[in-house]
Order: structure tokens, then sequence, then C-alpha cells
């Protein structure tokens, strides 16, 4: 059950006007959100790689945050556990959308379903009893009007078999999955050195630019990560919809290089997908 402990938005926007604060009509307890937790295959067997997926479905018109909640909000965080043994990676968030808010403030985060996937492995040989249990815990901050703190926990037993594992929910998981960040590399057009579209804007500032252009997009999008040296300034559209142009502010440092570390969205029609970009800037540029 998610804790009944009310955040006024308010208090989580920052620059939000001192007279900003909930409305009447905000509600007064957390609304329901329900997870459930699954795996891409029917049963284990020794020595397999698989993944679970942690389901989190929110009500209409509420939302919940990024690895990076933008301007305003808290991550959410999910944590999977697994018999000994298991080998367990990190939790893999898909791409985010873009929320705006009052203030002229943006967030990141996911409305109506999000899916975090983690990759497992089995461990060979395995004690196999009739059915292992796997579990998840999350964390979050639930947003409309008002915002609600809130987490859940779920369970799953997977049985255990011999042979070959057959696929499992492949219908519900597709499409969350083609939202998680693929390789830089898998975008033929930038899979040269990204430290070569690093330049300085020639208005005397001096900031770091890096240009990006995808020929054939329909938009791009940037979606900055955590834990980056580099603060992104503003994100400036291109001369035309496959590109765009990232400012960002390098804050003083010896450091013989620096990162710019974030999600490219790119849109082809109905299609989105999402990379990831870890961006080295050499010495060379930060004269």
């Amino acid at each position: 059950m998610s804790p009944r402990i009310q955040v006024p938005c308010a208090a989580l926007l920052l620059a939000m006007a001192p007279s900003a604060t909930p409305q009447e009509s905000e509600p007064e307890e957390p609304p329901p959100v329900r997870m459930d937790l699954l795996a891409d295959v029917d049963r284990l067997t020794p020595g397999a790689s698989f993944h679970l997926a942690a389901r989190i479905r929110l009500p209409a018109h509420w939302h919940v945050y990024w690895e990076n909640p933008g301007d305003s909000g808290m991550p959410t965080e999910v944590e999977f556990s697994a018999p000994p043994g298991f080998e367990i990676g990190a939790p893999v968030f898909p791409g985010p959308a873009r929320l705006e808010l009052a203030g002229g403030l943006v967030s990141y985060g996911y409305e109506g379903e999000l899916v975090v996937f983690v990759p497992v492995k089995a461990p060979d040989p395995m004690v196999e009893p009739a059915h292992l249990s796997f579990g998840v815990e999350a964390r979050w901050l639930i947003c409309k009007e008002a915002c609600f703190l809130g987490g859940e926990k779920a369970e799953l037993d997977l049985p255990v078999g011999p042979g070959s594992p057959r696929p499992a929910n492949e219908e519900l998981l597709a499409p969350h999955r083609e939202r998680l960040p693929r390789p830089w590399k898998e975008l033929e057009e930038n899979s040269r050195d990204c430290s070569q579209a690093w330049s300085r804007l020639p208005d005397g500032s001096r900031l770091p630019a890096l240009s990006i252009a995808v020929p054939g997009a329909d938009g791009l999008d940037w979606f900055p990560g955590t834990d980056s040296p580099l603060e992104l300034v503003r994100v400036e559209a291109g001369a035309s919809a496959d590109s765009i142009l990232l400012i960002f502010y390098e804050p003083g440092s010896e450091e013989p290089h620096v990162r710019a570390r974030g999600l490219l969205r790119v849109l082809h029609g109905e299609t989105v997908r999402f990379y990831g970009l870890d961006c080295v800037i050499p010495t060379d540029h930060r004269r």
C-alpha cells in the first residue's frame, strides 16, 4: 500500500511563485497504483539469461518521474531481488516523456504505465526446486495537482524445468522494450566519435555546444542524464527537424575530459527511438 503522505507540488517546483499553492480540488488520498512483476520467459533453466520487468500502472493524468526528474519531482527507484546465485544487472528505464508544468518548468517522467526492465542470469548448475521466487520494490513520487510519496512490492514465482525457456508476456512487454535506450552506435549517421561534433558558441561566451543531426528524422529531443559534470543550458532547434544544438555550462574543472550524458529521442513518423549518449569533450575542445 502507498503511504498517505501528501507533498504539495509547490514545495517541489523550483522557482515556483510563493502564491502557487495546492487547489481546494486537489485529492487528499493517494491515487491507486498497481505494480506487477513479470518475466519474459515461462520457466527457468540453468545458465539461462532473461529479463524481469516491473510494470507500474498509473491512473489517468497522474505521472511519476524518470531517473532525472528535471525541474521538479523525485526519481523513481526500482530494486529487484532474486534467489542466491542469480546475477542481477542494473535496472533499465524506458525513455521518458517531456512534462510541461506550471510556471514554464519541465520535468521528465511517465504517464499511464511505466515498465522497468532488469537483466538476470541463472546460475549453472542450479538448485532445482519446483519454483523460485523473485521480488521487486519500487518507490515513487506521483503527481497531478498534488503529489504523494508512494511505493509497492510485488513477487513472482517461476517454475524450474528442462529444455529451453519459451518467451512469455511478449505482446505486453514489446512496446515498452521498444522505448529502452539503444546504443549510440546504432545511429549510423552518428557512428563517428561524438567529440567531433563539439564546438564553441561564437558569441564570446565560449559555452560548449554539441550539434547532433540524424538525417531523415522527423524530430529530435534531448533528455539530460544525471551525474554529468556538464549542465544543460538550453536546447535549440536546428535548421531542420532532424538536427538540434545542445548548449552546456561547464563548471571550472582541472580534469582533462568532461562528459555529456543523456538520451536522444528520435522520431520517424510514429516510431520513437531513444539512444544513450555518453560523449567526452577532449581537452582541445575546452580551450
